[in-house]
């Protein structure tokens, strides 16, 4: 199996909410109404992505951020924020919120060839390379896949052309959230224990590295 994807540097928390969010999520959650939710979270989702059109990353960040603290369990939010951190090349926080997208929906083909486009831009072309091929197998005749591993022609091919699949998402995810102590809750929250132990069962370093850090919980 290749080695699994870890963020170039300790991946920063999704910032607190404001006082304003705050009080409109404890009204939403009293009342029951996952609606409330679920549009607000939409609602900033495309403020966000007319700030995006106009670059104003740091603006398309905040209200990314909203949408992900109405609604944290989509795909779609971490991987448009994620577009914004690259354009501001903050590349630890694109790649982290590109595990999350990947976990929490392992066919998110956009997740994957968000990671490539990251990874060429630091110069990870094994790891670009990797992404694009998963991308592949998610969706056969991906265009913007195919064309990048035909640009990065056959340099990896030693290492990924000997009939050895590139590894498993879900794993590669957890791993690089597991090198984040920081991200502890995020593992707590998406994975049982059982789970983790599984994911984690070929690496006893990092698997003892969750461990030590649930016991500080």
């Amino acid at each position: 199996m290749l080695s699994a994807i870890e963020a170039l540097e300790p991946v920063q928390k999704t910032p607190p909410k404001s006082l304003d969010m705050q009080l409109a999520l404890e009204k939403a959650g009293a009342d029951g109404d996952t609606t409330f939710l679920f549009d607000e979270a939409e609602k900033n989702k495309t403020i966000a992505n007319k700030k995006i059109a106009k670059k104003d990353y740091d603006a398309a960040i905040d209200f990314y951020t909203k949408a992900i603290c109405c609604i944290d369990t989509n795909p779609v939010y971490y991987c448009n924020r994620a577009a914004a951190y690259t354009e501001k090349g903050l590349y630890a926080e694109a790649i982290g919120d590109c595990h999350r997208a990947a976990i929490l929906s392992p066919d998110y083909v956009k997740a994957y060839l968000r990671l490539g486009r990251i990874y060429l831009q630091t110069n990870e072309t094994t790891r670009a390379k990797n992404m694009y091929k998963i991308a592949l197998e998610i969706e056969p005749g991906n265009k913007t896949a195919s064309k990048a591993i035909a640009e990065l022609g056959h340099g990896e091919s030693a290492e990924l052309g000997h009939g050895e699949k590139p590894a498993d998402p879900m794993q590669q995810g957890i791993e690089a959230l597991a090198r984040n102590p920081g991200l502890v809750d995020t593992i707590k929250n998406m994975f049982s224990a059982e789970q983790i132990n599984d994911l984690l069962g070929s690496n006893p370093e990092l698997r003892n590295n969750v461990r030590k850090h649930l016991k500080k919980e």
